[in-house]
């Protein structure tokens, strides 16, 4: 999952917000589901995709709390 964080990452780089990746992610789901023939196979790819999204929003996460320890220093 070491490419969900990075790809979460390169989207804080290029200025992009968590709903931007949020929204980027459900796109994507959309995209890959609807090629899904079946249940079995729609279950493991959302299985998947929620790990993966959890990956991703840790780099917001990481930067969240670095701005948050940053403010209770002051």
């Amino acid at each position: 999952m070491g490419a969900a964080y990075e790809l979460g990452r390169a989207a804080i780089t290029e200025g992009k917000g968590i709903l931007d990746f949020a929204a980027m992610h459900q796109a994507a789901l959309v995209a890959i589901v609807s090629e899904s023939c079946t249940i079995g196979d729609a279950t493991r790819v959302l299985c998947g995709a929620g790990e993966f999204l959890a990956e991703g929003l840790s780099a917001y996460e990481i930067t969240h709390r670095g701005f948050r320890e940053a403010i209770a220093s002051l």
